[in-house]
Order: structure tokens, then sequence, then C-alpha cells
């Protein structure tokens, strides 16, 4: 696009959409306004049919959200908005997906999508507590989504188990046919705001866990570099990978269940038969997550102390900074232009530069895990909020380390 005051016609735009396989784009956590009754007619009319031969546990719901995965919170009022069209916030975004079913007793592993192919930070890791995936917008695409359901789909066929998937009509989303155990459920257009599961409060848990994690790890380093005069590390994505998950494992089935609820998917057992529909959603999470925003909100706390940040930091903004970050596809046309621009002029070390220069990671060595065991035990040893199953749980760790470690020394010999 070397050409100045450069206008298309709507013709060229739709070829350049097809040509380069764009469709209308979709912002996680999107709440456009939902016409009067669509949401009841579906649940009432409609609903009853589809889910006819499922249980609540073979019941699930599934949606991604966009996550800059390195904001902490002193960060958040200078990238509030922020709709990750580009700069460096941009680069440290990931989208993830999750997915649980209608009691929660079954929470999938989430799906992360990144931009790198294979990170830095991944050299000679032998696995991952999620699935990886990756484009250079890290976005879901509709070749990653079904790769995603024909993986699940195999699995249920090993196990001979059938679900029904409930899933909003993002362009990422397509018809998968030939699916043997998987039945594909759309909602209706515009009712990702009430109909949706995981929008009524399962990804602001989940997001509420991580973001305590990200301020939990800010203070412990802050005291180590007070400690030992260095510099505050950024997160790779291997770190936001297994904190995201950390935090997926603390999202309580009760929240879940709740939300499904909460949404107008009631569970058909007689346990849940209370009407719960004038209690606030907020109070049903906090409620049985153990109130972790107030923990959250405690630590941000602390953290301000410690960097003398005088400016007040709003929690709920710090949990949902990225709720309006795109997840898949491009969309608008001004958006396609600057697209297809930046790609023209696009240097190798910009492309380079989406490989996410900013992970320098070194594994630890056997020596240093084997050391940060020894100190595990002695913390153990002086701490009676620890029983004889942690003691032991430790022990077989360092065995396994020795073992690694023996073999490694006949190796050199």
């Amino acid at each position: 696009m070397a050409k100045e005051n450069f206008k298309c016609s709507s013709s060229w735009v739709q070829c350049f959409r097809a040509r380069h396989n764009i469709v209308a784009g979709k912002v996680c956590g999107e709440a456009a306004g939902v016409p009067n009754g669509v949401s009841e007619e579906w649940l009432s009319h409609k609903w009853p049919a589809l889910c006819e031969g499922y249980t609540p546990e073979e019941i699930f719901n599934a949606d991604e959200t966009g996550l800059f995965y390195n904001l902490t919170p002193d960060k958040t009022l200078k990238f509030k908005g922020e709709e990750c069209k580009g700069g460096n916030l941009s680069k440290t975004k990931i989208t993830v997906l999750v997915a649980a079913n209608m009691t929660g007793s079954c929470k999938r592993k989430l799906l992360v999508i990144g931009k790198a192919k294979k990170p830095r930070c991944f050299k000679n890791i032998q696995s991952l507590p999620v699935t990886y995936e990756n484009n250079t917008r890290s976005w879901m695409t509709s070749q990653i989504f079904e790769k995603w359901l024909r993986s699940w789909d195999a699995e249920l066929k090993s196990g001979g188990n059938k679900i029904l998937l409930l899933v909003d009509n993002c362009p990422a989303h397509s018809v998968v046919s030939n699916l043997k155990c998987i039945k594909l459920v759309f909602l209706p257009p515009n009712v990702t705001s009430v109909l949706q599961p995981m929008d009524q409060g399962v990804i602001k848990a989940l997001k509420t866990q991580y973001r305590k994690l990200i301020v939990y790890k800010q203070v412990l380093q802050m005291i180590q570099n007070i400690e030992n005069s260095k510099d505050t590390q950024s997160l790779s994505v291997l770190d936001a990978i297994l904190m995201i998950s950390e935090a997926w494992d603390k999202v309580t089935q009760t929240t879940i269940a709740n939300c499904f609820r909460h949404a107008g998917f009631k569970d058909l057992s007689p346990s849940q038969a209370e009407n719960d529909d004038d209690i606030p959603l907020a109070r049903m999470i906090q409620s049985t997550d153990e109130d972790y925003n107030v923990a959250l909100a405690e630590l941000v706390a602390q953290l301000q102390r410690s960097t003398a940040t005088e400016q007040r930091i709003e929690i709920e903004e710090f949990i949902g900074i990225d709720d309006s970050v795109a997840v898949c596809a491009l969309a608008t046309e001004e958006e396609i232009l600057a697209e297809a621009e930046s790609n023209n002029h696009n240097t190798d070390d910009e492309n380079e530069d989406q490989q996410d220069p900013e992970e320098q990671f070194q594994p630890s060595t056997i020596f240093e895990a084997l050391n940060a065991i020894t100190v595990l035990q002695k913390f153990v040893a002086f701490n009676d909020q620890f029983n004889t199953d942690d003691t032991h749980t430790l022990r077989s760790m360092k065995r396994k380390m020795q073992k690694i470690f023996e073999t490694r020394l006949k190796r050199t010999d």
C-alpha cells in the first residue's frame, strides 16, 4: 500500500476479506443490547427440545476471553479501554477458551492461544497443563476451534460418552460436520451477555484468581528484589500458562453451577429446585470462592504501600481490564485496511518482535530443583499447618529428582 490517500470500494473490502479469510470479529464480554424476551423465548420454547436426552453433567458451555497476562495493578489506569489493536500491551495478550459442564463437576483443560508457535520459554518443556495453539494475533480461528472440537470428540468416543456443547455464534465457531459424540448448539445472536454461563461469572472468577496470583508474585518479587537488589521480572507465556491453569483449578464447582443457573439453565435435580433469581451473582461467586475479591484487594493495597503509590486502583477495573479485547478475527473495514497496510510494511525485525521478545527464560537446573525441595522440606517442618501427606509428597518429589540426577550422572560417565 504505497499509494497515498488510498480509498477502497466495498467490493475491494469484500475481496480482501475472502482472500485473507477474514470475517466479522468478536469482542469477549460483549454487552450489546439484548432484545426483550429473546432469551426467555429461547429458554422456554427451544432449549427443552435441544437438551432432551442429555443430563446436566453432559451439558457444557465454552467461551473465549482475552487476557493481558503481564498487566499489573499500576498499569491498569494507563491501559483502561485498550482494545489490543497494537502496541506493547498487545504483545502480552493471549486468548483463553474456558469450558465446563452445567454442574461444575467437569472443567475442561484450558485452551490457550498465543502469538508464537514455539515461545523460547517452551524450550525443553515436556508437557503443559493447557492445550496451546498460536497465530499472529493470538485469536481464536475456525481451524483452531475445529481441531479442539475433534480432539474432544475422539476422547469422548473412546470413553463411550456424549455431550451437548453450547457456544455463541462468533465467526470462529464454525459448524463442524461429522462429530460423533458432541452435539453443537449455537446460542441466539446478541444474547451472550445474558445467556452464556461462562460470561455470567465463570470467566470473572477465573480472572480474579489469576490477578491475585499476579499481585502475589509481584509482592514476593519486590521483597526478594529489595533483599537482593534485583529488578522485577516480567512474566513469560509459560508463567502465564502455569498461573492461569492454577487459577482455573481454584474456580469452584459451585460457582460454575451458579453461573449456569443465573443464565437460566436450571439444574434438573431436586436439590437445585430453590429459587435463587433474587441472589446477586457477585455474592454467589464470592461466597463460594472464599471471597477472593477481598483477598485480592488486600494484596493490591499491600503492593501500593510497598511502592508508595497514591493513585487509587479499582479492583473491578483491574480484574476486567481486558474484557473488551477482541478474541477472534477483525471487526471493521477500517481495521482490515490497517491490517493490510501493516502487513505490507512489516520488516523482518517486526516479525521477530511478534515472537514475544521479552521472554528470556532459563529453565531451572536439577541442582536448583533439589535445593528448592530441601528448602521446602525445612519450611514444612517448622510450620504446623502442614500434615504428614504434605511431607510424603515432598519426599516423593525429591526421590524423583534424585533419580533424574543419578541418570544424568551415569550419562556423563
